[in-house]
């Protein structure tokens, strides 16, 4: 059952590495304002993160037989208290060396999904600032009401003439 965790753990970990690397791509994609690359990223991440939710589940699945062979393993408890409820020492280093890792990755993970959001939300001002002036709009730097931008139209052919 310990080993079952620890495998668990390790695709957990495999597929936060996996999802770090596409984050470090998706940030030159969006650097260099490709929707098309943006797009493809996306959809290399939506399969990552399925891959991550069906390894979490047999993490969980794995935790849960533990608890049943082990009265004193309990389902809240944290992943440090787990481990060091393994018989095995050889085992326990394991899993302490995993939960490390795992914890060391989804903090990476979770600071290169952060640095991103940043870089798309400038990425969309830059084609919103792009499309307003194809359209030949004026945004005033006041907004109104409601939080939305003023968005005033020029004429720029007079039909009448």
């Amino acid at each position: 059952m310990w080993q079952k965790l620890a495998d668990a753990l390790e695709e957990v970990a495999g597929c936060y590495g996996q999802l770090i690397k596409l984050e470090q791509k998706k940030r030159g994609v969006l650097v260099a304002i490709d929707m098309k690359g943006l797009e493809a990223v996306t959809q290399q991440e939506k399969s990552v993160l399925e891959q991550i939710r069906r390894a979490e589940e047999k993490r969980k699945q794995a935790l849960l037989k533990l608890t049943m062979t082990d009265p004193k393993l309990r389902p809240d408890m944290r992943m440090v208290e787990t481990y060091l409820r393994c018989p095995s020492s050889k085992t326990r280093l394991l899993l302490q060396k995993l939960h490390t890792r795992l914890t060391r990755l989804t903090q990476e993970a979770q600071e290169a999904q952060e640095n991103n959001a940043i870089l798309l939300h400038a990425a969309l001002g830059a084609v919103n600032f792009h499309l307003n002036r194809i359209g030949g709009s004026e945004v005033s730097p006041a907004y109104g009401g409601h939080g939305q931008e003023h968005v005033t139209a020029r004429k720029k052919f007079d039909f009448h003439a």
